[in-house]
């Protein structure tokens, strides 16, 4: 398994992470039912006066003849970063066959599509785009389009140029590379399961969000639609891992790759560097 920090082999599978820029909150408005002090124990992530950053992050998998993009950010109205980062990499737009977005939060999808006088294109136009049938049919609904405007700009046009692959359970993309359900950030979240000459790996989407969730796996942050869900749906994946040894990729971490270990009874992150 070759690594470095920003790309990684899984057998034969390269992954490459990119970003569309990087956000800054007040974590207690991400966690508001977890006590400050218990927040401002994470140094390592959080800072003394209590922000805390986190990446819009991006992946683009290699696997046999497809080049797929993992999530989209959130796109021009950032304005994201996401495709000039894509083409210093020496990728043009038309290159990548595959899109997935994890889910349909805005963070996620916000480079689907480009409007050009008044008319929606794929951004990029050879890709087949996959996400989730339940989040689809969660977001669709008509008493959500006033509150998900950007459904509008980057979801709903994929069906009106036909290229709408709504996935529901488990689905393989390649025989390397599979879709799995991981419910609770959102209805239908998906995380991707990378197996290649028996070495694996796993991209969270947002199972977690930030290191301290390996250990405290029943914080759950503002944007999880099903609580109780997400963290059950954390707790069993982080174990998965956990036990296995996968290789980790996790959008929003500063640190974008690396392993669940446990030390001294504990779960803790540990980074490539």
């Amino acid at each position: 398994m070759e690594t470095k920090r920003d790309e990684i082999s899984i057998g034969n599978v390269h992954i490459l992470a990119l970003s569309d820029g990087i956000g800054k909150r007040q974590v207690t408005d991400l966690f508001p039912e977890v006590p400050v002090a218990n927040l401002l124990n994470y140094s390592d992530t959080v800072s003394p006066n209590g922000t805390i950053n986190y990446k819009y992050g991006s992946f683009i998998i290699n696997s046999g003849t497809e080049t797929i993009l993992v999530d989209t950010g959130m796109g021009p109205n950032l304005p994201g970063t996401l495709i000039d980062q894509l083409h210093r990499n020496g990728l043009s737009n038309d290159q990548i066959t595959i899109v997935i977005n994890t889910h349909l939060h805005p963070d996620h999808v916000g480079w689907n599509i480009t409007w050009k006088n008044s008319q929606p294109y794929q951004t990029f136009p050879k890709a087949r785009y996959y996400l989730p049938k339940v989040d689809w049919e969660h977001f669709n609904q008509e008493r959500n389009y006033g509150r998900f405007q950007y459904i509008n700009d980057s979801i709903k046009p994929l069906e009106q140029l036909g290229n709408l692959h709504l996935v529901e359970g488990k689905e393989a993309i390649t025989k390397e590379i599979s879709l799995i359900p991981t419910p609770g950030h959102t209805p239908g979240h998906m995380s991707i399961s990378i197996l290649s000459n028996n070495q694996q790996g796993i991209i969270l989407g947002d199972v977690t969000h930030f290191p301290f969730q390996g250990q405290e796996t029943a914080w759950e942050i503002l944007f999880d639609m099903d609580k109780k869900q997400a963290r059950e749906t954390r707790e069993t994946i982080l174990d998965q891992i956990e036990k296995n040894g996968s290789l980790v990729g996790a959008g929003h971490f500063a640190n974008t790759f690396g392993y669940f270990i446990r030390r001294s009874g504990r779960r803790y992150w540990q980074p490539l560097t």
